[in-house]
């Protein structure tokens, strides 16, 4: 099948050394019932109303209880806190108890039933407690904008109640290496179309462009498959490989595909290294709000069988060393995650598959005075995020935790 890579040449994923399952897949999102929801946290909205939906909606993922069903609850977790080690996994992802109640039949309890569907539940709503804890981090992300020497968006969404925090979520920023997601994405739905195999070998050819990665140290006459290149673009940013695979599969072609996908905004307008387009002002753009969702759509897999989507996550969780992002993050936890770097703008986005809790955030900051000073801002907002979401997956709906001893 076209996409498969048995050829003895494929470069070894560094995510199986940290306890990666490269067939895990992550718990599927709360079905947005409203369109484009408004955003959270601003204009008077609460966190949680109206959650942003899966972009594309061509992955198989099941619906959420209808409505006025009973919500699924989920099983408590211990989550460590953020520096500890935690327990292994020994699942195949979050695990949810279907404590649903017999449905209601006698002639006498219609009535009830009738009322009780009038008023919609929506699968994994916050508590008031939950909302608590939810609007401090908000509070917190927001002070960390307020102290930062440049301009920042964030975009954070739960995906057990879609809740969001939006900062600046729609403005438009250098996405800088994180675009190379969306090369990685339609590189993959090639695959699954038939046009591109995966195991097909290439030569990169001399010279190559600098600014990140390893294909520049090697020599003319080394040889990789399209997926190795894909290994390098993401786990070592590699900008030959980024282009390379933006020449095999077309500039334009990734462009159409994110238009599928709902991410009008996000736009790869030239290859990396291009220093004069650049200069043109054709800058490789996105959203902090469709940036995470471009990453929920790797993560997921979405529009390809469940083959290639495993595949696509295994090269997505090969992970980049000493990133902002993953430095707030326990070393085994399951993330895919992509981080970009130009002069002055610092940017990163992470899909992280907490048990019980999983979530993605994207941080992108531009204007930056200090460029350590964006990256400070990631690494603080990602710290922020991962201590609310571990404490909300290890309590109970009342926010006792019982620690096993």
């Amino acid at each position: 099948m076209a996409g498969r890579h048995p050829g003895p040449q494929r470069l070894p994923l560094r995510a199986a050394r940290l306890g990666v399952d490269r067939d895990h897949e992550p718990q599927p999102l709360p079905e947005s019932r409203h369109g484009r929801p408004a955003q959270a946290g601003s204009h008077g909205q609460r966190p949680g109303d109206s959650p942003r939906g899966l972009p594309g909606g061509a992955g198989p993922l099941p619906e959420g209880p209808a409505l006025g069903a009973p919500v699924p609850r989920l099983r408590l977790h211990r989550i460590p806190p953020r520096g500890a080690r935690p327990l292994d996994r020994t699942d195949g992802g979050p695990e949810v108890r279907q404590d649903m109640e017999a449905p209601v039949t006698r002639p006498g309890l219609v009535l009830a039933l009738v009322l009780a569907l009038a008023v919609p539940i929506a699968a994994g709503e916050m508590t008031a407690k939950e909302r608590v804890l939810w609007d401090r981090l908000r509070e917190r992300i927001e002070a960390i904008d307020r102290t930062l020497d440049g301009v920042c968006g964030v975009a954070v969404r739960d995906h057990r109640t879609g809740a969001t925090i939006e900062l600046r979520a729609d403005e438009l920023f250098p996405a800088a290496s994180t675009i190379k997601l969306a090369i990685l994405y339609e590189l993959f739905r090639q695959a699954e179309e038939g046009r591109v195999d995966l195991a097909e070998v290439t030569r990169p050819p001399l010279p190559r462009v600098g600014g990140g990665g390893i294909l520049q140290r090697l020599g003319g006459r080394v040889a990789l498959t399209w997926r190795d290149l894909s290994v390098l673009m993401i786990g070592w940013s590699d900008n030959e490989a980024a282009n390379l695979l933006a020449g095999k599969v077309g500039m334009d072609a990734v462009n159409r595909r994110l238009d599928t996908l709902g991410l009008a905004r996000t736009r790869l307008r030239r290859r990396m290294m291009d220093l004069a387009a650049a200069r043109e002002g054709r800058e490789n753009v996105s959203t902090p709000a469709e940036l995470a969702r471009l990453a929920e759509a790797v993560a997921y897999g979405t529009g390809l069988p469940a083959e290639l989507a495993r595949d696509l996550r295994a090269v997505a969780a090969t992970p980049e060393s000493h990133t902002a992002f993953r430095a707030a993050l326990p070393e085994p936890l399951v993330a895919y995650t992509k981080s970009g770097e130009l002069e002055a703008v610092r940017c990163e986005v992470g899909y992280v598959d907490l048990p019980g809790r999983p979530y993605t955030a994207a941080v992108m900051t531009t204007y930056l005075r200090r460029d350590a000073d964006g990256e400070a801002a990631i690494r603080d907002v990602s710290a922020a995020v991962y201590d609310t979401f571990a404490r909300l997956a290890r309590a109970s709906d009342l926010g006792r935790v019982i620690s096993e001893k």
